[in-house]
Formats: structure tokens, C-alpha cells, sequence
């Protein structure tokens, strides 16, 4: 997983649609700070970490790191400002496992405060 995309394949809410599904990406449809919280779990053995890329920066905004002893829950949360057409994917840092045998990994984004 490795730079790759993370796809999260089961929407609870899409308001706004700002969530494609099938490209994996936020589209950010407003100038503002937006709020966005990543959680993953990884499986035994595996060093797993997975961050939050804006655009087609390299640098992940924040990184949920869980280690090789497995069944770890990590998270990280981004306060950013973005302009209108920004994008955000969830991306592998390392090459790894997630392991979602409960749906217990998720990324949410909303638009935390508008700027003109």
C-alpha cells in the first residue's frame, strides 16, 4: 500500500457530496478551514501508516501510525484551510495491511468554517 490510495468503499453520509467514492478523493467545494480525522486498523504484524495528502503534495498533513505488533488503533486529525477545488485522499505511507474485519477504520472531512 505503499503511496497507494486508500478506498473507503462504504459511505455513512455524504452531505454536500463532497466524497467521490469512486476516485477516493475529498473535493473541497468552499474557500475554509476543514476539519478531517483518519482512523485505521492494522493486522498482526504489520507496521501500517496512513496519512492525509492535500492535493498532490508529498507531505501528509498528519499520519496514523500503528506498529508490528498488530490489532493497534491509531488516528489523526488536520485543521486546514483550503481553497475551492482543492482535493484530499487518504494514501499509504509505508507498505502495509489494514485489517477492517469491523468496519472500525474511517476518514471523515467537513467544511469546519467558511472564508470569503
Amino acid at each position: 500500500m505503499d503511496g497507494g490510495i486508500v478506498n473507503y468503499d462504504v459511505v455513512i453520509s455524504n452531505y454536500g457530496e463532497a466524497y467521490n467514492v469512486d476516485t477516493s478523493t475529498f473535493f473541497t467545494p468552499y474557500h475554509g478551514l476543514y476539519h478531517f480525522d483518519l482512523f485505521q486498523h492494522n493486522a498482526a504484524g504489520v507496521d501500517t501508516r496512513l496519512g492525509i495528502f492535500i492535493n498532490t503534495e508529498t507531505t501528509p498533513v498528519c499520519q496514523a501510525d500503528a506498529d508490528l505488533d498488530g490489532g493497534e488503533m491509531s488516528s489523526c486529525s488536520a485543521l486546514v484551510e483550503l481553497q475551492a477545488g482543492d482535493t484530499v485522499k487518504v494514501k499509504g505511507t509505508v507498505p502495509g495491511q489494514i485489517q477492517d474485519v469491523s468496519r472500525t477504520n474511517g476518514f471523515t472531512g467537513f467544511l469546519y468554517l467558511y472564508l470569503e
